[in-house]
């Protein structure tokens, strides 16, 4: 693998190198190495609406709202009686919400004023690296844990372009007493921005009742436009997010995290959601199912999951090796699988997820001459297409591998010193359905992407864009904010 960045610093993967010591106890942290996302745990965005309207003198006006987010239906409140007229379905544009609204519910005279919009949108939090802004407290801060709830506030101003230590202070003592939270904390700023830690989901929407409430105008000189929860991450350049049925996302969860956690505290390389909708019988909420394949009724070939990813051990890690091996044979989820002779070697050993729903491949390499993750993707059909689509979504020019007389062609892109993305196309052997299991890339130019790639994406929220590839396979490619 091509040592390009220092991405994996953030990642403890040095037990692919070098055997450990004796295991410490599982305990409940612990048991978090793979990270869990519930849909219904998205926290309500809030945030200052300019409200258009020829019966309002001047006819706009600025109203702090609500926008709960359940991934697939918005809801949004309006604490001022309003008088708002209906827009017809497929209707006019709407300045409020920068889109034609699929439904707009009429209310005249009410107080608190609601309407909701039902949209077809997929909705996730802000991602936000962690090295965004700088230090908001003099390097007091403590670090944020997982439970914790982490508040982007954003401000205006006409007199200053950068919030002061002292205006910080200021506005953690506000946030701290309209919210209840006597520990809430300034982690990071920038700009006009501010990251609180906040202990508990009612604290933060306390917080964002006052603002709608109208309690919050003017902080420290500074006038809140928006609060929004966020996640501060490291992400990889790919890692792959599957999706189950509740309440099989928090036992997964567990489950998979008890294979790794005598090695790492974190595993990043996947990620466990649980949709607000069921997965079976329809396409999981930020994961759309893979295109059933329809394979060639032939003896000659062989079937096996289109996506898989590879622990590869180095020889100096032999013991962690041979106990992570014993671990993933007598594992419940686990189920050992044979591979085609062509499109595996002698020191792999793989594994599927035994539940129906998830056809994921997890794999076992030992005496690697390269430690870390290896992502992959047994190509279907025209590997031409597929290799033009990963270089234009990683940036990168793969490296090119094939054995002609036995029609085995692979295209490997190194995408950090630990982490590499491995296509594998052999004419006997075919990918079958990949049900809920998505890749996922960190894209910094979504613009400019959105136009290069064929068929066009689908926006599914803040930040967030769904893929197909030329396989069929479901891509979700992602943006930090900046």
């Amino acid at each position: 693998m091509a040592d390009k960045t220092d991405v994996d610093q953030a990642f403890d993967l040095g037990f692919l190198e070098d055997s450990i010591g004796e295991i410490d106890e599982i305990d409940a942290v612990s048991s978090r190495v793979i990270a869990f996302e519930e849909d219904t745990e998205i926290p309500t965005k809030y945030l200052v609406r300019k409200i258009f309207s020829p019966h309002l003198e001047p006819p706009y006006h600025y109203h702090p709202a609500g926008e709960k987010t359940h991934r697939r239906k918005k809801s949004f409140s309006i604490p001022t009686p309003l008088r708002i007229y209906c827009f017809k379905i497929g209707g006019p544009f709407c300045p409020i919400f920068k889109s034609k609204p699929s439904l707009l519910l009429r209310q005249k005279g009410v107080s608190p004023f609601h309407y909701t919009v039902f949209t077809s949108d997929i909705v996730t939090p802000n991602k936000v690296k962690s090295t965004w802004g700088q230090d908001a407290s003099d390097g007091r801060s403590s670090f944020a844990k997982q439970d914790d709830i982490l508040a982007l506030l954003t401000f205006a101003s006409r007199d200053v372009s950068e919030i002061s230590a002292k205006a910080v202070h200021k506005i953690t003592q506000a946030v701290s007493k309209l919210s209840g939270d006597n520990k809430a904390e300034a982690i990071r700023k920038n700009g006009l921005e501010v990251i609180l830690k906040m202990h508990s989901l009612e604290q933060y929407e306390a917080l964002g009742k006052a603002f709608t409430d109208g309690k919050i105008d003017d902080l420290s000189g500074l006038k809140l436009s928006e609060i929004q929860a966020i996640m501060i991450v490291d992400p990889p350049h790919c890692y792959i997010e599957l999706s189950c049925d509740h309440p099989d996302g928090a036992k997964l969860q567990r489950e998979m995290s008890s294979l790794l956690v005598p090695y790492c505290s974190k595993f990043p390389f996947l990620t466990i959601r649980e949709p607000l909708q069921k997965v079976n019988g329809s396409s999981p909420t930020n994961s759309p199912a893979s295109k059933q394949r329809r394979l060639a009724d032939s003896h000659d070939q062989q079937t096996v999951p289109a996506i898989g990813i590879m622990l590869m051990f180095a020889q100096t890690a032999k013991r962690n090796a041979d106990k992570a091996l014993k671990a993933m044979r007598v594992h419940p989820t686990l189920t050992q699988a044979k591979l085609p002779k062509e499109i595996t070697e002698e020191d792999e050993v793989h594994f599927k997820l035994s539940s129906e729903s998830n056809g994921l491949l997890l794999s076992l390499k030992q005496s690697s001459p390269f430690a870390g993750v290896r992502i992959t993707v047994i190509v279907n059909k025209n590997l031409e297409q597929v290799e033009r689509f990963y270089s234009l979504i990683t940036g990168k020019t793969p490296l090119a591998y094939n054995k002609i007389e036995e029609g085995l062609s692979c295209r490997t892109y190194p995408l950090s010193r630990k982490l590499e993305l491995q296509l594998v196309s052999h004419p006997q052997v075919k990918s079958h359905q990949v049900q809920h299991i998505a890749l996922c890339f960190a894209v910094e130019d979504m613009n400019q992407m959105c136009s290069e790639i064929p068929g066009g994406v689908r926006n599914i929220g803040e930040g967030h864009w769904h893929v197909t590839d030329p396989d069929g396979n479901s891509v979700i490619l992602y943006s930090l904010l900046q």
